[in-house]
């Protein structure tokens, strides 16, 4: 008797364990296209309002001047520790 209890409780254990794994799965996946989703979003945001927008309203020569313009290809190398990056 004691056996056949043991059984069941450690199949409802599992039971449930895997339900929660097979919830955790799908959150974990629809977190990561969430995720993916929104970089892609703000990618597309920043590509409109530097080459775009920006252009517009501040010229061209002001987005050179001030190296504004948005990379062909590659990454940002220009990266200071010492600019400060305040609101005046």
């Amino acid at each position: 008797m004691k056996l056949q209890i043991t059984l069941i409780v450690l199949d409802c254990v599992f039971k449930s364990n895997s339900r929660f794994s097979t919830e955790l799965a799908r959150w974990v996946i629809r977190s990561c296209i969430l995720q993916t989703t929104r970089k892609i979003i703000g990618a597309i945001l920043q590509r409109v309002t530097y080459r775009e927008f920006l252009p517009e309203v501040v010229g061209p020569d002001a987005v050179y001047r001030y190296r504004l313009a948005i990379q062909d290809s590659g990454r940002f190398n220009g990266y200071s520790r010492t600019a400060d990056a305040s609101i005046l």
